[in-house]
């Protein structure tokens, strides 16, 4: 077995190429293998790799379309036999010692990344930079420090990578984005906790303006760069990262930003806004109090566009699209395209190559979003590929963010205008089904109509094989569909003596990580905080007896649209309500919580739908994080819960004694429940994979 895999991603370099295989073949270290993965080149590159590899059987060669270099580099991972792994341009070079001097380094060390320094050169020619007052200091550290990552986090090329560092903690280069990918992927590496060493010498040669490159396009833009950056903010290794790492990787990338904007001064007016929808997107994301730490945001607001222009441009585009100007310009024959943000995700969409045996999921309200994740992982397990249709409201909120980007294609976000234009074209033809993941509809329309998916959009093309509708409630349920096996329901009504539909439970949200019980026990309860849906006074009551019983080991989350108002004042320090929140911070509290409060009450009669007729969204949650949940033992065996992994009480009288069991829950009781738990998802998951391929396939015959 090779000590080092050598990656080179090609993509028509054959001016350089022939140097950089040259620099790699005649390494003094010759324990290597070099696995070039061509990237769909269109000049004499393939020929040039091939050439060498007749004459260096240590040459490996994949063939791969222009996916890019990510795509490019990730093939080259998963192919990799070395103990460690190095990455090389196809158009840049090495210095003949270099694997030799840095693996030397490595093995000493014992470190699972190695830095080492570059020479700069210019395109055509020019001058070498030398950089070495920073791995002067690096050399004298111990470990990494912020400072020290600042000068080592934009490149991939000087640094060799441990193996199976990358591959335990699933370190790969972020797909689908056209820039930053090497920033992304040391951030990745870093937040992962890594041990560095440094190489106080510069083994790199590296060519800048290589317009003809994988890794270097044309110019970089900053709209590219803005949402890399967005992508990885979004992902679940940026949510779990220490907070003084959020902080220097925002500085980090409003740092780039800034400088990409006094770079491309003749783009200032469309850079501009994208400023400002990058300064928007933090304070959406982030608090006030936080956003204050980040040494440079304050800087970098005063090039975003001043709020009143933003209100007056936002106000002339609602005024044309919503009044009888729009009638009017119609007539005149002007287009306004560039005010009409939602076309341009139709466009994406109509753009969108459908591969084979590809899913597509519709979400056409704004809520329910916490459902599809399931579906992906399932219909990527039954080897299908899978695009998703959400309104903007869900995209927005982001309940993909634990989900990994391999398990489905694209995730577009559209407004119920735009959706039903693309029914009607022939590109759901291309489909292989489609899967609707709510067929009532009832965001923005009033409660009385409720319409159907199918009544509600006309005219709508069939996909090859048909259309799937999910139902949430059993009573809505359409018998004539049912027949025709188009049906799924989330929950398996299977004592109300009825035909009912295929089950199928979504409850798969990402890898979440394994959780010990908090010294100050976390209860969490999500959904509308109404009376009717939810038992306010049961949650009430019952935190008011805990605190006169004595018990403050405790705080309650409450996350749901709604309000709690006048709470007893000697129980307010024990409920945070947070109110509606993205998902992304919802699950991050679902991860940090202890027990799901279900708060159903068993002598409430409009709770009885949560074993007659309609299921919740909650038990998905409760399911997919693995956390025990508090609930009647009316309610409990209907939704696969037992003594074994949850707690169950008789009736309303014993909910405060439920809460006090928990509290006074060991970590080895803790850790029974939710792994009992564990087991039982994981029954339903394969019960619900099973039912859903026998339905997919039973619609081909």
């Amino acid at each position: 077995m090779p000590k080092i895999s050598v990656i080179i991603p090609v993509y028509n370099v054959e001016k350089y190429l022939g140097q950089c295989l040259d620099s790699v073949v005649n390494q003094t270290f010759k324990d290597i293998e070099i696995i070039c993965i061509d990237d769909g080149s269109t000049d004499s590159s393939l020929d040039i790799l091939k050439k060498y590899a007749q004459i260096d059987s240590r040459i490996i060669i994949i063939n791969s379309e222009n996916n890019g270099v990510s795509e490019a580099r990730n093939k080259g991972i998963e192919r990799a036999k070395g103990d460690y792994i190095y990455f090389i341009d196809g158009d840049d070079y090495i210095d003949q010692q270099c694997l030799e001097i840095v693996y030397g380094k490595a093995v000493m060390s014992d470190a699972d990344i190695t830095c080492f320094g570059c020479n700069v050169q210019s395109f055509g020619g020019g001058a070498p930079r030398w950089d070495t007052d920073i791995l002067n200091q690096c050399a004298q550290l111990k470990e990494i420090n912020l400072r020290v990552l600042r000068k080592f986090q934009y490149c991939i090329w000087d640094k060799l990578f441990k193996k199976d560092f990358l591959l335990k903690k699933d370190i790969k280069f972020p797909v689908g984005i056209k820039s930053a990918q090497d920033n992304l992927f040391n951030w990745l590496c870093f937040f992962n906790n890594p041990k560095y060493a440094f190489v106080d010498k510069n083994l790199y040669y590296y060519r800048t303006y290589n317009l003809n490159s994988t890794t270097n396009q044309g110019k970089i833009i900053l709209k590219s760069d803005i949402r890399a950056f967005k992508y990885f903010i979004n992902s679940v290794e940026f949510q779990k990262a220490d907070e003084k790492y959020k902080i220097l990787c925002l500085e980090n990338f409003i740092t780039s930003i800034s400088t990409q904007f006094k770079k491309n001064s003749k783009y200032q007016y469309n850079n501009i806004i994208h400023i400002h929808n990058f300064e928007k997107f933090l304070k959406q994301k982030f608090e006030t109090d936080f956003l204050k730490k980040i040494g440079n945001f304050k800087d970098f607001q005063k090039y975003s566009i001043p709020r009143f222009i933003l209100r007056k441009i936002f106000y002339l585009r609602n005024e044309i699209y919503n009044g009888q100007k729009q009638k009017f310009l119609t007539i005149l024959g002007f287009e306004f395209r560039f005010l009409n943000t939602n076309s341009k995700q139709l466009q994406k969409v109509f753009k969108n190559q459908v591969s084979e045996n590809s899913v597509l999921i519709i979400e056409a309200n704004n809520c329910h979003g916490e459902t599809i994740p399931g579906y992906i992982k399932y219909l990527y397990d039954l080897g299908y590929q899978t695009d998703v249709i959400v309104m903007h409201k869900i995209f927005k909120e982001n309940p993909f963010v634990y989900l990994s980007r391999k398990y489905y294609n694209n995730i577009f976000s559209l407004q119920s205008h735009d959706l039903s234009q693309f029914l009607q074209s022939d590109k759901i033809m291309k489909y292989s089904y489609v899967i609707v993941n709510s067929n009532y509809l009832y965001c923005g329309l009033t409660e009385e109509t409720h319409p159907s998916f199918f009544v509600f959009f006309k005219n709508i093309k069939r996909p090859k094989y048909g259309y799937i509708v999910v139902e949430h409630h059993l009573d809505k349920i359409n018998q004539s569909m049912m027949k025709q096996n188009r049906v799924i329901q989330l929950a398996d009504f299977k004592n109300n003596g009825l035909n009912t539909a295929v089950f199928c439970n979504p409850n798969y949200f990402g890898n979440i990580k394994p959780h010990t019980k908090n010294k100050i026990t976390n209860f969490i309860t999500i959904g509308e905080l109404s009376y009717a849906r939810r038992n306010i006074s049961l949650l009430i009551n019952g935190i008011s007896e805990l605190v006169q019983k004595g018990c403050t080991d405790f705080k309650v989350t409450v996350i749901g649209s709604g309000s709690l108002d006048n709470l007893p004042d000697n129980i307010k320090e024990y409920i945070d309500i947070k109110g509606r929140i993205p998902y992304k911070k919802m699950f991050c509290e679902l991860e940090n919580s202890d027990f799901f409060l279900t708060l159903l009450d068993s002598e409430n009669i409009e709770h009885d739908r949560y074993i007659k007729d309609g299921t919740s969204g909650s038990f998905q949650l409760i399911y997919g994080f693995c956390k025990p949940c508090v609930i009647p033992e009316k309610f409990a065996e209907f939704h696969y819960f037992n003594k074994e992994n949850s707690i169950i009480y008789k009736d309303n009288k014993g909910f405060t004694e439920a809460l006090i069991n928990c509290i006074e829950t060991d970590n080895i009781k803790y850790d029974n429940l939710c792994k009992n738990l564990q087991s039982t998802t994981e029954l339903i998951r394969k019960r619900s994979e099973e039912n859903l391929k026998k339905m997919l396939d039973s619609k081909r015959l």
